[in-house]
């Protein structure tokens, strides 16, 4: 029995998270991929509202301004509320993409983008993020997945602090904990 989905925009989204994800909330999580936003969002809606189960859709906010995605996700969340109908759900946003969480750490990042990161580079990402995405987007995308899945246990676990992650781990542990406790039938709060 599936205990959450979690919903991404891309195959690419869904695999980084597959491995980032602690293993022991995996169980019966199902991780699927939209065909792009909107595709991603109808279909986090579909599944609370046909299948009832708790979901997290985790989305980029294609921006920069702070302000413009949380107006983006209240819209989402209004959204949700009305299919979801008192299934938990939640909506993860990485502002602006995923592949943000690589700026946790600067040894990471270089291992992620395979060459050296100098210190103006450094401060460059922390000041713009989308400089980071370029710098990643410059890579091909399987190289790039390969060197992700080369990372130590260790780099993930730093990886694992990032806020993005932090939160998804944290409303999938509260629907398991839920399921456990109430016999598959989650009772956590709905966002």
């Amino acid at each position: 029995m599936i205990d959450a989905y979690v919903v991404t925009e891309s195959e690419h989204d869904s695999n980084l998270l597959k491995g980032l994800l602690p293993e022991l909330l995996m169980g019966n999580v199902h991780i699927v991929a939209g065909k792009g936003r909107y595709n991603a969002e109808s279909l986090a809606s579909t599944i609370l509202a046909v299948r009832r189960v708790p979901t997290v859709l985790v989305i980029d906010a294609d921006t920069e301004k702070e302000a413009v995605a949380r107006e983006t996700e209240s819209y989402l969340r209004s959204l949700l509320a009305d299919a979801a109908a008192g299934v938990p759900f939640d909506i993860t946003m990485a502002i602006p993409e995923m592949e943000v969480i690589f700026l946790q750490d600067k040894s990471i990042l270089e291992k992620v983008v395979g060459r050296e990161i100098t210190g103006t580079e450094w401060l460059l990402f922390q000041n713009s993020r989308q400089a980071l995405l370029d710098i990643v987007r410059s890579q091909q995308r399987t190289a790039v997945m390969r060197r992700i899945d080369a990372l130590s246990p260790k780099d993930i676990d730093v990886l694992r602090t990032h806020p993005l992650i932090a939160q998804l781990s944290q409303f999938l542990s509260s629907v398991m904990t839920s399921s456990a406790t109430n016999g598959h039938n989650p009772s956590h709060r709905t966002s």
